[in-house]
């Protein structure tokens, strides 16, 4: 295999794992994963009381077991912050369609 297809390959792996961005929250979801997804998250977070999103239990405990931990309902918790992603995607589309008939 030359150093071209190897190149191309790398970058075709690549692509594959860009993510998709979240579209939807459950309570067994990583903290930190979802803070270094989307602002829009981290300000609900920060609002709900759960100050500490980059401290170190962040990176391995659950919304579910962070909002136990803060006092915080955690099925509130996952509904704000589906609602906040579902008027984020649907302002998107709206926005892509508007484009489209722009065009």
């Amino acid at each position: 295999m030359n150093e071209n297809t190897n190149t191309e390959n790398t970058a075709a792996q690549a692509d594959e794992q860009k993510k998709e961005p979240i579209k939807k929250v459950t309570k067994d979801m990583i903290i930190s994963d979802l803070a270094m997804e989307d602002a829009g998250i981290v300000d609900i977070l920060m609002d709900a009381g759960m100050h500490c999103l980059f401290c170190s239990a962040a990176f391995y405990e659950s919304l579910e077991e962070a909002s136990m931990v803060h006092g915080i309902d955690a099925d509130d918790l996952v509904a704000q912050i589906n609602e906040y992603l579902e008027l984020k995607n649907s302002s998107k589309k709206e926005d892509a369609a508007e484009e489209a008939n722009n065009q």
